[in-house]
């Protein structure tokens, strides 16, 4: 009975790591369009990357 727990608990945290990691890299290369984008249009702000 605990096998088949740990297996399920192991299947989903593997698909729930995959999924954030997946999230977490559109949200850069979103973050690096946005920027491109006020790079031509010779807006300043401060990124989280340049910290």
């Amino acid at each position: 009975m605990w096998v088949i727990f740990v297996l399920l608990y192991l299947f989903a945290v593997t698909i729930s790591v995959s999924i954030h990691f997946r999230e977490r890299s559109w949200a850069t290369v979103h973050s690096r369009i946005i920027e491109d984008i006020f790079r031509k249009r010779n807006v300043h702000f401060q990124s989280y990357s340049d910290e």
